[in-house]
């Protein structure tokens, strides 16, 4: 409800296709293009859901305070060590029910084009055999997306929702698979979304 005020505050809309496969509990990814998709994402997501983020979030005013009362999981990419105990910690506390929303490009795109998708999704994936679903959205650069940039001009953004990959036969071994397999899934979304 939170996200979807301050969607409704910047003059943000957006338009979906591909909903039906907007099921969770999942692992819900979505291409990152803006500050404001940390709005758009929870906005969009079904049901109970709580994000996986990077530490240094966990000290930025009212966001973080938000996304700490929603029981977000916060990980510190500096240290894989402490990163993975911190997601098998997270993954724990959480409702069966709960999704995981996270942007697995690991921080903003400055040119609005997909970044290297992160292993730590694939990790998650592992050991929470949740699918993954992938969304992508295009239409953050007509409105003032981009890496750095706060202000928005009122305007739609467009999203597509791919079919949840399963990720119930995944395996540590065979990582880089999977990578390109989201990535592909991603690239595909992005397209549809134009």
């Amino acid at each position: 409800a939170w996200s979807q005020l301050m969607l409704k505050v910047l003059g943000i809309k957006y338009t979906i296709s591909g909903k039906e496969n907007l099921k969770g509990p999942a692992i819900i990814t979505m291409n990152h293009q803006s500050i404001l998709d940390v709005f758009l994402l929870p906005a969009i997501s079904p049901g109970i859901a709580t994000f996986l983020a990077k530490k240094e979030i966990s000290k930025v005013p009212i966001i973080s305070w938000v996304m700490k009362s929603c029981g977000c999981i916060f990980v510190d990419r500096k240290n894989t060590e402490k990163a993975i105990k911190s997601i098998q910690d997270g993954l724990k506390k959480l409702p069966e029910s709960c999704s995981i929303l996270m942007f697995p490009e690991g921080t903003r795109s400055r040119n609005f084009k997909l970044l290297p998708i992160k292993k730590g999704v694939c990790h998650i994936a592992i050991q929470s055999r949740l699918p993954i679903i992938t969304i992508g959205q295009y239409g953050m650069e007509k409105i003032g997306g981009g890496s750095n940039n706060l202000f928005f001009e009122p305007g739609t953004l467009y999203l597509h929702v791919n079919k949840p990959l399963d990720t119930s036969k995944w395996k540590k071994e065979t990582l880089s698979q999977h990578l390109d397999e989201i990535k592909g899934s991603f690239e595909s979304a992005i397209k549809r979304a134009k």
